[in-house]
């Protein structure tokens, strides 16, 4: 850091703080003071300063060390490339700081609340106020037929002709762009001019984006929504380059979709039929159970508990049939989107939406057949009890055939959960 250099302006900043008034008339620095020759000595030898009326001093805000900007606005509208080969700085910055930038280590420093200079390591103000001009060139030399100098408008051209032309206007005044670095977006636009044939998706997109904006504030639109501008650019060029066209990719995509979501759908009918079945079959069960008991008929309860074994059984080997085709489904949507991403990774993301409602589905009718299988098996249990209570001697016979079954109950169960509680679960 050039220390007197800093030093010197520091001593202007102080002074300025301690005026009784300010103002600035585009190159010289007016200050009231209280005492105007103890002033003017302050800053004596730094600054060209000029003694007028009354208590006011006069100081130019250029010497040969550096270059001195009132404010933001000012910055903004009179900060050149040239700039960055000396020190500079800006008094009115923000919370009672200043900021200086020193182009022997190109770093910049502010002033802290206990009035001591520290380095200024996250503003951006500097960095995207020198990109936006270079920006601003890039294109004008990549993109522009010609550069309407007097009306602030670059003219763009396409071919194959889709408009006459398309002009990208901005401000007399550089704008202040907070929310990204244009270093980065000069980086990326200059590497992305450098591939053959890129140049007319860009212009394709920065038509398509920009074309409801007001012609003067274009150039401002672009560089706020440049990463949006530039990601289409080059899917749009990506899938020039793979021969193929992205709109018959994504309907290709949705009429699966329309596949899968059928196939959910009839999974979903199934699970119903056979709850409504189950349903019709345990109170027929718990009906007859009543028209028996151990003294009037065993065999025939016992029957009933047969028949409706040999229907639990088979609607467990049919609910773990519909959890294959589940499975299978979701396997197909993964491999899917696997293949997707593999061939147009840009491009996956743009279907990510639909993607995840199929993931949302497939998951909801997993969930649906494992409530479902948990209701069979407490209505099996409660069948057992029922019948159990009816029969009499035969008690002990039927609580061992019920273990026996509880523990077919428990087997299916666990191979439907460690389905749904796999980690890969989810498609990626």
């Amino acid at each position: 850091m050039t220390s007197d250099s800093i030093l010197d302006f520091q001593t202007l900043y102080v002074l300025w703080t301690e005026s009784l008034e300010k103002s600035f008339d585009g190159r010289k620095l007016q200050l009231t003071v209280v005492n105007q020759e103890e002033a003017c000595n302050r800053v004596s030898g730094k600054f060209d300063t000029d003694r007028i009326e009354g208590d006011k001093i006069e100081i130019l805000l250029v010497n040969d060390k550096m270059k001195v900007f009132y404010d933001k606005i000012t910055f903004l509208k009179d900060f050149t490339d040239e700039d960055l080969s000396k020190d500079f700085a800006i008094i009115e910055y923000c919370n009672e700081s200043f900021i200086f930038y020193s182009h022997e280590d190109q770093k910049k420093y502010r002033q802290n609340l206990n009035k001591e200079i520290v380095e200024l390591t996250e503003d951006l103000l500097i960095e995207n106020t020198y990109y936006y001009s270079k920006i601003l060139d890039l294109i004008k030399e990549k993109l522009a037929i010609y550069h309407a100098s007097a009306n602030r408008e670059i003219v763009i051209a396409f071919t194959p002709v889709h408009e006459p032309i398309f002009c990208i206007g901005y401000p007399s005044i550089k704008a202040e762009i907070t929310d990204c670095s244009l270093k980065k977006v000069y980086a990326r636009l200059e590497s992305d001019l450098q591939k053959k044939d890129f140049i007319g998706f860009i212009k394709i997109q920065l038509c398509k984006l920009l074309d409801v904006v007001d012609k003067d504030k274009r150039y401002i639109e672009f560089l706020r929504n440049s990463d949006k501008i530039l990601d289409l650019a080059e899917l749009d060029f990506e899938i020039y380059l793979r021969n193929f066209s992205f709109d018959e990719v994504r309907n290709k995509f949705r009429e699966n979709k329309e596949k899968y979501l059928q196939s959910i759908q009839e999974q979903n009918n199934k699970l119903y039929s056979r709850a409504g079945a189950l349903v019709v079959s345990v109170s027929a069960s718990v009906f007859a159970s009543f028209k028996f008991n151990s003294d009037s008929n065993v065999i025939g309860a016992s029957l009933i508990l047969f028949v409706y074994v040999l229907y639990s059984i088979y609607c467990c080997l049919e609910f773990v049939s519909i959890q294959d085709d589940i499975f299978i489904l979701r396997e197909e949507l993964k491999e899917d989107l696997k293949i997707f991403k593999e061939k147009l990774p840009k491009a996956a993301d743009i279907l990510i939406n639909d993607s995840s409602k199929l993931e949302k589905k497939i998951f909801k009718t997993n969930n649906k057949l494992l409530i479902l299988y948990s209701f069979i098996a407490l209505s099996n249990l409660s069948v057992f009890a029922l019948i159990s209570l009816q029969t009499g001697w035969y008690l002990l016979v039927i609580i061992f055939f019920g273990m026996f079954f509880l523990l077919f109950h428990y087997m299916i169960w666990a191979e439907l959960w460690k389905h749904i509680s796999s980690p890969n679960y989810r498609t990626s």
